[in-house]
């Protein structure tokens, strides 16, 4: 009759419900705090995904200032030239 998610709800706690205006009551409450739930959530994944982006862009922002200056980092052309001949005589 009900969702599987909202009949957990519904029939926990010391008193089931017995009448059928209890268990619509029961029902509603239990939709209204699941749908709660579902909004929390999402607005906290969407934020999140939100920051994630921002890092990535400041991330790159900062790459280039950096190549800008010259300082390269471990990988960057600079480390490139000073080791590159050495690293393929290793091989």
């Amino acid at each position: 009759m009900f969702r599987s998610d909202l009949a957990v709800v519904i029939n926990s706690g010391p008193y089931p419900p017995t009448t059928v205006a209890d268990c619509v009551s029961r029902a509603v409450r239990a939709e209204y705090w699941v749908g709660q739930n579902r909004e929390q959530r999402a607005k906290f994944f969407q934020e999140k995904r939100e920051e994630k982006a921002q890092a990535k862009q400041n991330q790159v922002k900062q790459g280039q200032t950096s190549q800008q200056k010259g300082q390269g980092g471990p990988l960057g052309q600079n480390n490139n030239r000073q080791y590159g001949s050495n690293q393929q005589k290793r091989k």
